[in-house]
């Protein structure tokens, strides 16, 4: 390309952020592909933001992530050894705070020395019955969430205890706090059973998750609903015995500062909304499905069978069994796998997209979204190691044993030189990014 024609593309993109989005004529060329090699970012005319990532995750830039620390293990000789792990969380001194067993938050240096532990069983005040779900607010505390008592306690990042508040809702079943916004209102995730004819949308067998907010006055409102559980049919009999097998995962989202992110894996692509449901950014991603691996396909074969023995041995399951029967077939056969396994709330307008590969445990390559910034990276955890949290620089996993002991560990993320082409953040800038606009 000359150097006038760059020149003049440049011009186009300064007049666009100038003048606004919608000042740009559709007649302009694809600026965004000359300019930008690793995404294209946009304000279309009704205010939504879009980052749209070209490239396959394989042609990214790679971030390297170098072990810092492990803690527990059969040798944990502190007082409070780690049992199951639920969540964790990197707090802004530089601490790390376990949730251990659903009842205790077990705090740790950065060098991971045990400092303090705080909980325990009961339902009083800083008490747990089974503890799921942590978050960390932009002034450095957090919040727990306590799945049998539907309450949302707030801590400081010390670990004391500042509030707690009730999240129940009147209808049945209960819902589970997905998490909190910047204003303090909490969003909330309830499973709702469609009927059978409902169920498919792009050839997958789906029920539905309605997400509701409830604001500090304890007033609800709803949010949206979103695809449920993905039900992915493969194909694993003959011609003269056919046969279909069903196995997936619940749809799959985040909330990092004002906004809601859910994930559509068949697109793929992700999408933020307001606590109203307004929808005001959208993500669309280069990736593509992988293989099902055969041993998935024989794993998920015997675990099937022996289900539906146990289903059509039971005078009151055989009716079960039989849908359940009519549903496998009805759902057409796919041979890859969705390529989005799982999304995180990193540092402020971070989101973490975890990718398929396929195998039977997590998957372990992860990409780093940076919308604003136009930039996606991607990294790869050990194996078996599953993502807790995610800092501007560091990441904490969890692991488990060949012997069922748990490990909590920290990496450090180098950070790579990425191109940078168009400057998103003006752009959002001019446009107004989705937390500023009202």
């Amino acid at each position: 390309m000359s150097k006038y024609r760059r020149g003049v593309l440049r011009c186009c993109v300064g007049l666009c952020m100038a003048v606004g989005s919608i000042a740009c004529s559709d007649d302009v060329p694809e600026l965004d592909a000359v300019v930008d090699p690793y995404g294209a970012c946009a304000i279309d005319a009704e205010g939504v933001w879009t980052y749209r990532n070209v490239r396959p995750a394989e042609e990214l830039p790679r971030t390297i992530a170098t072990h810092a620390v492990t803690v527990g293990g059969l040798g944990d000789n502190t007082d409070e050894p780690l049992e199951s792990v639920q969540a964790g969380l990197l707090l802004h001194s530089g601490q790390f705070v376990v949730l251990s067993g659903g009842e205790r938050l077990l705090f740790y240096t950065g060098d991971g020395r045990q400092t303090k532990v705080v909980g325990r069983d009961g339902e009083g005040p800083g008490e747990f019955r089974q503890a799921t779900r942590l978050g960390l607010r932009e002034d450095g505390d957090f919040w727990v969430w306590d799945l049998l008592l539907q309450r949302l306690s707030e801590f400081s990042s010390t670990g004391e205890l500042l509030d707690g508040r009730a999240v129940t809702h009147p209808e049945l079943p209960p819902p589970q706090a997905f998490g909190l916004l910047d204003d303090g209102s909490v969003v909330a995730s309830r499973t709702r059973v469609i009927r059978q004819e409902d169920q498919r949308r792009r050839g997958v067998w789906r029920n539905t998750i309605r997400f509701m907010r409830q604001t500090t006055d304890g007033d609800w409102s709803h949010v949206t609903e979103a695809p449920g559980m993905e039900m992915y049919s493969v194909d694993v009999g003959s011609r003269r015995s056919p046969a279909r097998l069903l196995f997936g995962a619940t749809t799959i989202g985040t909330v990092n500062g004002d906004l809601l992110y859910l994930v559509d894996t068949a697109e793929p692509s992700i999408m933020g909304m307001r606590g109203d449901g307004t929808v005001v950014m959208r993500i669309h991603l280069g990736l593509e499905g992988g293989q099902i691996p055969a041993e998935i396909e024989e794993k998920e074969r015997h675990r099937r069978t022996e289900r539906y023995e146990y289903l059509r041995r039971s005078p009151q399951l055989s009716q079960v069994y039989e849908l359940w029967r009519q549903e496998a077939q009805a759902v057409p056969a796919r041979d890859v796998l969705p390529p989005i396994r799982s999304i995180g709330s990193g540092a402020r307008d971070e989101l973490w997209v975890q990718l398929e590969e396929g195998n039977e445990e997590r998957s372990r390559r992860w990409l780093i979204l940076r919308p604003y910034e136009g930039t996606a990276r991607l990294v790869r955890l050990p194996d078996g190691h599953r993502l807790l949290h995610a800092a501007t620089s560091s990441v904490l996993t969890s692991s488990v044993g060949e012997l069922g002991e748990y490990y909590v560990s920290v990496f450090e993320l180098d950070e790579p030189v990425v191109p940078q082409g168009r400057d998103c953040r003006s752009l959002s800038a001019a446009g107004g990014r989705p937390n500023e606009r009202r």
